[in-house]
């Protein structure tokens, strides 16, 4: 199991260090999808559903295809992150099958290597992927939106957990 879950952590590495140079090369697309995404509040997602020709994001669908076509290396960083997503889903699933083959599904060292792997995953969620309107994940295939899908209410409860802790500042009732 050991080597399973080393090869999930490797994978993992790789798909965070080609996010952030996939990030890097396409700097100027990104801000303008992290603008559309804060904009409002609309999220990820919502953009990314509506970058489609007709869509309310329809001009950012236009700026993607021109960032793959004019800016050197945005394509081939694209193409590296997804070879790389692909083998995370795939290191991901032999790990889970092992796992499970050997009663250790529930071990912590597999299930960190499980987690972090969805993370890694969840974050490719909220990249547009070349078919308009569908995010990124869903054209590397379907074990690593399978883990992040098994994963999703963790990172739900993450995220409220991280709220709840976060200190209130707002008046107290006696002042």
């Amino acid at each position: 199991m050991e080597t399973r879950t080393r090869k999930v952590r490797d994978a993992t590495r790789a798909v965070e260090e080609d996010l952030g140079a996939l990030r890097k090369v396409g700097q100027d697309f990104f801000e303008a999808f992290d603008q559309a995404a804060a904009k409002e509040g609309a999220g990820p997602e919502k953009v990314i559903a509506g970058m489609t020709e007709n869509g309310p994001y329809g001009d950012l669908r236009k700026q993607y295809h021109t960032a793959l076509d004019q800016t050197p290396g945005f394509a081939d960083a694209w193409e590296k992150l997804r070879k790389s997503a692909g083998r995370l889903g795939k290191e991901a699933e032999l790990l889970a099958s092992d796992a499970s083959v050997r009663g250790a599904s529930g071990d912590a060292s597999v299930k960190a290597a499980e987690e972090e792997a969805a993370k890694a995953g969840h974050k490719l969620e909220k990249l547009p992927g070349h078919e308009a309107g569908k995010d990124f994940i869903k054209e590397v295939g379907a074990a690593l939106e399978r883990l992040v899908n098994r994963f999703r209410d963790f990172f739900t409860e993450d995220r409220k957990r991280t709220r709840d802790r976060a200190p209130d500042n707002s008046p107290s009732p006696g002042a």
